[in-house]
């Protein structure tokens, strides 16, 4: 079994929004909900997204990735010089 390391180039916007909803996402989303595969409920991505905006991490360790939802939508809080590993 390979490792993937996810990189995310940070892209800043002024979305007020708690996390990241792209065309993109929503299909993510979507194919996951259709298809039972497991990814964070919206109440839970707003209060890990609340902590990851003032914490400003470097580094999150994605365990779990299903289909790389979460690691998506954590990539807008990260430092400038952050990752996703």
């Amino acid at each position: 079994m390979s490792t993937h390391i996810l990189r995310l180039k940070l892209y800043k916007d002024d979305c007020s929004a708690h996390f990241i909803r792209t065309v993109v996402l929503e299909e993510i989303e979507k194919y996951g909900r259709d298809n039972k595969i497991p990814i964070l409920l919206d109440d839970t991505l707003d209060y890990i997204s609340k902590i990851l905006q003032e914490v400003k991490p470097k580094r999150i360790l994605e365990i779990g990735t299903a289909i790389g939802f979460s690691a998506i939508c954590f990539s807008k809080y990260l430092a400038e010089d952050g990752r996703i590993d």
